[in-house]
């Protein structure tokens, strides 16, 4: 009878066998019977058992829904490029900051070797701590980095932005601080402070493409990847901050350009 109640209910497909359970005991009015006399494991195989069926009990794949529709979201990202397009042309520095985790197993993955030899690398213990990069660069240069071991806190975030402002690095009077969404950066009682003394903006949701400083950690990440390897915590910092000095004005620029055409083109062809 369950098999039978099972198949001939298209909307049953799809559904867990808990979900199916609950809709058993609702038909019956009678949870007790339902789940004194059927168990989920006695449902399931004789869902399953029946092979000409072809049935199968699979995980179920979760798919997160985006709030906005995707024109909406292309318009936000060339609205938000428009105002970075008007801020430059105001003689402002718009300042991209953003932080970045990396770990001593960041390595390439493929290398040659000779034929006949194995090619391995000894990793770190899983639950090694990360090392979490907090970068600002603009298009004119690299405005300031800091290292932490582990992750990134909401005041470890304000208080580096507060020294910025505080030794005059970035001023009110001429500088855009652009960052994203995270929750660590909605502080209220860190950002209200700072406020008064920088103009935040925080870019639109699913638009990492838009800030440089994104950029900017795929070119570390690609020098850390590439290179001769890392052993200890020390010298990954030390590589973290050599590929910092690496990165140069030029770079910056030519990339920023890059992002301005790049998501104008592309609300152009969906509008």
């Amino acid at each position: 009878d369950i098999l039978n109640w099972f198949l001939s209910d298209k909307d049953n497909l799809g559904k867990t066998t808990k979900k199916i359970k609950l809709e058993l005991a609702e038909l019956t009015k009678d949870y007790t019977t339902v789940f004194r006399d059927v168990s989920i494991p006695c449902l399931h195989k004789t869902i399953t058992s029946k092979k000409r069926l072809n049935y199968s009990y699979n995980k179920i794949s979760q798919i997160h829904v985006q709030k906005k529709k995707v024109d909406e979201i292309l318009m936000d990202r060339r609205v938000s490029m428009e105002k970075v397009l008007y801020w430059i042309q105001g003689g402002f520095e718009v300042c991209y900051i953003d932080e970045a985790g990396m770990n001593l197993n960041t390595c390439n993955t493929r290398a040659y070797i000779k034929r006949g030899t194995s090619n391995t690398r000894m990793l770190v213990p899983a639950k090694s701590q990360n090392i979490s990069l907090l970068l600002m660069v603009s298009a004119q240069r690299v405005v300031g980095f800091e290292l932490f071991i582990g992750s990134v806190k909401g005041k470890d975030f304000y208080r580096f932005l507060f020294n910025l402002e505080s030794s005059r690095v970035i001023e009110y009077q001429n500088a855009i601080v652009y960052l994203d969404n995270c929750r660590s950066h909605h502080k209220k009682e860190y950002a209200k402070p700072l406020r008064s003394r920088l103009s935040l903006h925080f870019a639109p949701p699913y638009s990492p493409q838009l800030s440089l400083v994104e950029y900017c950690f795929n070119v570390i990440r690609s020098k850390l990847k590439y290179g001769e390897g890392t052993w200890s915590r020390e010298m990954l910092q030390a590589e973290i901050i050599k590929a910092v000095s690496e990165i140069t004005p030029e770079y910056l620029m030519k990339t920023q350009a890059k992002i301005i055409t790049d998501v104008m083109q592309e609300s152009l062809v969906h509008i």
